[in-house]
């Protein structure tokens, strides 16, 4: 079973994830991880079947641009027992971010290849391959066309 809670509310140590993600040996991982949960306004940890599973939060880049959001979400090993409920929910987030947002973006690491792949089965396209993070944007209609290409 997942559950979701508030980041501030969980009390969370970061160091447990990042332990557990695909970038565990990145120096400064949890200084990044810091840096985004004090930009983001909604962050949050997610467990399942009480282990921690995942980090995300949104992050609005602007006041003047308030019609994107940017997601950012670190995930470990324990989601690749629980993939389907994984996506399920993760589908729950996306639609949610997107009643508010006219467009999500974000960007994945490229050791991150669970990240990947989870994020194009929610719609996201990628482009700038050369860096070390690739951005990536989903909208309603790249939501919607996911199901299509299936």
């Amino acid at each position: 079973m997942i559950s979701i809670a508030r980041l501030s509310e969980a009390r969370a140590d970061y160091r447990e994830v990042i332990g557990r993600s695909p970038v565990a040996e990145e120096p400064n991982a949890i200084g990044i991880i810091h840096k985004f949960v004090d930009m983001g306004q909604s962050n949050y940890i997610g467990y399942i079947n009480d282990e921690a599973a995942f980090l995300y939060g949104v992050i609005t880049p602007t006041l003047l641009s308030s019609s994107r959001a940017f997601i950012w979400m670190l995930t470990t090993d324990v989601i690749d027992k629980h993939k389907f409920e994984f996506i399920r929910t993760s589908e729950k987030v996306v639609e949610n971010t997107l009643r508010e947002f006219d467009m999500i973006i974000g960007e994945t690491h490229v050791k991150d290849q669970r990240a990947f792949k989870w994020l194009r089965w929610l719609g996201a396209v990628y482009w700038g391959y050369e860096r070390e993070l690739v951005p990536f944007f989903i909208t309603e209609q790249t939501f919607r066309d996911r199901r299509k290409k299936r």
